[in-house]
């Protein structure tokens, strides 16, 4: 499994320019999340899976209302008991 999946820490900027991938985490702020909205067309990959956390109740609507006009579906809203938002949104084939 290690030869097909890489786990990394750091932000966009630690990537190579053209890289996009099947699944990105990302567990920031929803202020972050707006700002970073198109790097997240650009490296998640068509038909790929984007999941966002740290934003607080509430502002989920607002990151996904930023993230469907980049072709992204909204696929679930994940909650827990003690704990924000978390989406779970598809990129389309474009």
């Amino acid at each position: 499994m290690a030869d097909r999946v890489h786990v990394g820490l750091g932000g966009p900027e630690a990537l190579p320019r053209t890289s996009a991938f099947d699944l990105v985490v990302a567990n920031i702020l929803a202020h972050t999340h707006l700002a970073l909205v198109k790097e997240y067309r650009r490296r998640v990959a068509p038909f790929g899976a984007l999941v966002l956390g740290g934003m607080l109740t509430g502002e989920e609507d607002q990151v996904t209302r930023a993230l469907v006009p980049l072709g992204f579906t909204p696929r679930d809203v994940l909650r827990a008991r003690g704990a924000g938002p978390r989406l779970l949104l598809v990129r389309d084939g474009a």
